[in-house]
């Protein structure tokens, strides 16, 4: 038993030794790319970039970076697709708004999509602030603040200090509410839709889900478009009351 418990205990000195020894392969790829981005080697920033996300790691900074390289190289689709990753992760990200703005002046579908009006537009305004999962924490630490307050109101005995913990209790409380409904609110707006852009210069919009049927419409690269209902090969697609059609999978890229 006591030899077992010795190799067991040296196997695990190993395996730890070994994860020490791991490069930070995401990290060291990053800093590779925003190199080559600072040379104007924009093309190998973006298979850098690339390569951090097929490992399975993403971040709104390095769909941002994605987007500047794509932007730089004048691909106008992946450009703003990739802004708008950047957004879905950090929708208050600043600079993503502004070159995703600038993304889009360079379109040639100009096509509004429409605001939402009323109580939805205040909600989705407000909720939108944070991604949900940001919600999520904003909602922890608010009961963190109530339970602390609780904790506080029943070991100080001075009046004003109880009034002072009961506050913080009351406002924990609601701030924990409201972070929670604002996290519910956003989580289910993002997963009601479904959206994509269009990547090929131009493509043709058909009235069924079928290679020989007539032409609607024609879209072009950028073009943000609502998925209505898909299968392996083909998606409905909504932009406004007057222009839905059908699209091949392989022209979208999906958000």
């Amino acid at each position: 038993m006591k030899q077992l418990i010795t190799k067991n205990r040296y196997s695990l000195l190993l395996l730890v030794l070994l994860l020490m020894a791991q490069p930070n392969y995401g990290k060291d790829v990053f800093q590779k790319a925003n190199e080559a981005y600072k040379n104007a080697n924009y093309q190998l920033a973006i298979d850098s970039y690339e390569s951090i996300l097929k490992a399975k790691k993403h971040s709104a900074e390095l769909y941002f970076n994605l987007g500047n390289c794509y932007f730089k190289i004048n691909k106008i689709g992946p450009a703003i697709y990739h802004y708008e990753k950047a957004l879905m992760l950090e929708p208050a990200f600043k600079d993503a708004k502004i070159n995703l703005t600038l993304a889009n002046q360079k379109k040639i579908d100009a096509i509004k999509e429409k605001p939402p009006v009323g109580v939805t537009a205040f909600f989705r305004k407000f909720t939108g602030i944070f991604h949900y999962d940001t919600w999520a924490i904003w909602s922890i630490v608010n009961l963190l603040l109530a339970v602390g307050c609780f904790a506080g109101f029943y070991m100080v005995h001075d009046s004003f200090k109880k009034r002072l913990f009961f506050t913080g209790i009351f406002l924990g409380g609601v701030l924990m509410l409201v972070s929670l409904f604002a996290g519910f609110f956003e989580k289910n707006n993002i997963e009601s839709q479904t959206f994509a852009i269009i990547y090929p210069e131009e493509i043709s919009v058909k009235n069924e889900p079928l290679n020989q049927s007539a032409e609607a419409f024609k879209l072009h690269e950028g073009t943000k478009v609502s998925i209505l209902e898909t299968d392996n090969t083909w998606s409905k697609i909504y932009i406004n009351d007057d222009l839905e059609g059908w699209v091949l999978n392989k022209d979208l890229k999906f958000l």
